[in-house]
C-alpha cells in the first residue's frame, strides 16, 4: 500500500464508496484520479472525460471533489467537461456517448445514506466500467504516490441536462410516436438531483408533474435516499391518491434507480414495470429482441420471454453486465432491469436510468387509455410471483464465511430439498417452487438476501429460516 492511501480503495458493483472523512476522502479521490490518468495515457482512447456529481457534502464548489477531479485531469492534459450543477448519473452516462468522451466520472454514493460518498467510472459507451478496468484502477490507485498540491486551473462548467432530455425524448418518440399526455404524475426527488431533468422532460413532453422534495440537499432533508423503502412508497402513494395522478415515481440521489406506484398507490416492482413495457412493445410490433436481468430478479421475466419467444438473458448483479447484450441488439430492442430499480434499453444509455421507465409508462398509459394497475393485472397470464429482498448487517468474519460458502451445507439443511445451487453471483438455491439468493456487498458490511415464490407466505417462511442460518 502506498503512502497516499492508508485505507484501501475497493471498487464494488458500482464504484468505490465509503464514509466521508474516513473511507472516502480527498486522498482517495486523488489516488483514483491518478490511476485513471495513468491508464488513459497508455490506452488508445479519447483523452476526454465527462464529470458529474450529486448533492452530497463535499462534491460541489471551487474546492469540492468534482472540481478536484477536473483540475487534476486538466493538469494531466486531459480535456474535461464538468457539470454546472448536481446531476443524475444517467445524464452523465448519456453525455459520454454523445460527446465521444473516453470516460465519465460521477461523484455519488447512489442510494446510500448522506454520510457516504463515492466515485463511479463509466466507459466510453456510457456503461459502468467493466471489471477489468475497475480492477486496474483499484490496483494502480492503491499503489499511488503522494500527489503535489493542486495548481488552480480555470474550469468552465457546462450543462448536460438539456442535451440528455433532447436525446431521450427523440429516442422514445422515434419508436412510440408523440401522444398527447393529458394526465399527471408525481415525482419524489428525495432532495436529490432529478428535479431539473424532470422539469425539462415535462416541458418537452407536455406532461404535468407534481414535484415532491425537489431541492437538492446534502443531507436529503433527513429523508431515506433509498426509493424502494416501504416508507418512501407509502408516502408517495398517499400523494398519488390525493392528486388523482396516473402514477408516482421516486428516485435515489443520482436518479439511476426508480420505484413506481400505480394510481391507487400500490407499489409495482421494477420487473413488473419492465414487463408492462415489454408486453406493450411486443403487441405493437416494435421489435423486441430480448430482456436482460440478473440472478437476483423475478422469474416473471423468464416466463414472459418463454411465452413471447424472445431471448432471456441472466447475468451477475451489476448493470455493467448488460452492456454487451445492448451492443448485440442491433435493430431490435433489448430491455434490461434489476430488482433494485435499474432499467434501460439498448437504444438509450447503457447505464441504468430512472427517467426512461417513467417516461415510457406515461406514454403507454396515454396511448392505451389503460391505467398502470390494469396493465399490471394483465401480467397474470405469465404466472404468480412474489419477490422480497432484505439486507443483513454482519461482521467481517460473518461476511467472509458467508461469501466463501463455508456454511452452505447448514443453510441447505435448513431449507430442505432443492433442485440446484447457482454460484454465478453469490449463492442462489433453486427450490421446487421458487428460489433464495444471498450476496455479500463488495463495499459495505452487508449481506443481501433475495427470495421469490408463488406466495408471500412461502417467501417469508424461507426468509425466516435462512436469515438465522446464514449468521450462525
Amino acid at each position: 500500500m502506498s503512502d497516499l492511501v492508508s485505507i484501501q480503495i475497493q471498487f464494488g458493483t458500482s464504484g468505490h464508496r465509503g464514509i466521508l472523512g474516513q473511507t472516502f476522502t480527498a486522498t482517495h479521490v486523488d489516488a483514483i484520479v491518478y490511476a485513471i490518468i495513468q491508464i488513459m495515457h497508455t490506452q488508445a482512447m479519447p483523452q476526454h472525460v465527462i464529470i458529474g456529481y450529486d448533492c452530497r457534502t463535499g462534491n460541489e464548489g471551487p474546492t469540492g471533489y468534482a472540481m478536484q477531479v477536473a483540475m487534476r485531469l486538466t493538469q494531466a492534459g486531459i480535456r474535461v467537461q464538468l457539470s454546472d450543477q448536481p446531476v443524475p448519473t444517467p445524464v452523465v452516462s448519456d453525455t459520454i456517448r454523445a460527446q465521444g468522451a473516453g470516460l465519465g466520472i460521477m461523484l455519488t454514493a447512489s442510494h446510500n445514506p448522506p454520510e457516504y460518498n463515492g466515485l463511479k467510472v463509466n466507459a466510453a459507451n456510457g456503461a459502468p466500467a467493466p471489471v477489468a478496468l475497475t480492477t486496474e484502477i483499484q490496483t494502480v490507485a492503491n499503489a499511488a504516490p503522494s500527489q503535489a498540491p493542486i495548481v488552480p486551473v480555470a474550469i468552465q462548467p457546462v450543462s448536460f441536462v438539456e442535451g440528455f432530455v433532447t436525446r431521450l425524448v427523440a429516442a422514445v418518440e422515434s419508436r412510440l410516436g408523440r401522444p398527447s399526455i393529458s394526465g399527471t404524475i408525481v415525482v419524489d426527488h428525495r432532495h436529490g438531483t432529478s428535479a431539473p431533468t424532470w422539469r425539462a422532460l415535462a416541458d418537452a413532453l407536455g406532461l404535468h408533474v407534481i414535484h415532491c422534495h425537489p431541492e437538492p440537499l446534502s443531507d436529503f432533508g433527513g429523508l431515506d435516499p433509498n426509493p424502494v423503502s416501504a416508507s418512501v412508497l407509502d408516502a408517495l402513494g398517499e400523494t398519488v391518491r390525493a392528486s388523482g395522478a396516473m402514477f408516482g415515481v421516486a428516485h435515489d440521489p443520482d436518479a439511476d434507480r426508480f420505484a413506481l406506484v400505480d394510481e391507487a398507490g400500490v407499489p409495482c416492482s421494477p420487473e413488473q414495470i419492465c414487463m408492462i413495457i415489454a408486453h406493450y412493445w411486443v403487441n405493437q410490433g416494435y421489435g423486441l429482441t430480448g430482456v436482460a436481468t440478473t440472478v437476483a430478479s423475478s422469474g416473471l421475466i423468464q416466463a414472459f420471454c418463454e411465452q413471447q419467444d424472445c431471448a432471456y438473458y441472466e447475468t451477475p448483479v451489476g448493470f455493467k453486465h448488460f452492456s454487451p447484450l445492448f451492443d448485440r441488439a442491433q435493430a431490435g430492442t433489448v430491455f434490461a432491469v434489476e430488482s433494485s430499480g435499474g432499467f434501460s434499453a439498448s437504444w438509450h444509455t447503457h447505464e441504468k436510468c430512472g427517467f426512461l421507465p417513467a417516461v415510457l409508462m406515461a406514454m403507454i398509459v396515454a396511448k392505451t387509455g389503460q391505467s398502470v394497475a390494469q396493465h399490471r393485472a394483465a401480467l397474470a397470464r405469465y404466472g404468480s410471483f412474489y419477490f422480497h429482498e432484505t439486507a443483513l448487517t454482519v461482521s467481517d468474519a460473518q461476511k467472509q464465511r458467508i461469501a466463501s460458502g463455508d456454511n452452505l451445507n447448514h443453510v441447505l439443511s435448513v431449507l430442505g430439498s432443492h433442485r440446484s445451487v447457482n454460484r454465478v453471483d453469490g449463492i442462489k438455491v433453486v427450490l421446487d417452487t421458487g428460489w433464495v439468493l444471498w450476496r455479500c456487498s463488495g463495499t459495505e458490511p452487508v449481506v443481501r438476501v433475495y427470495s421469490e415464490g408463488a406466495t408471500e407466505a412461502q417467501v417469508m417462511h424461507w426468509l425466516r429460516d435462512i436469515v438465522p442460518a446464514l449468521c450462525e
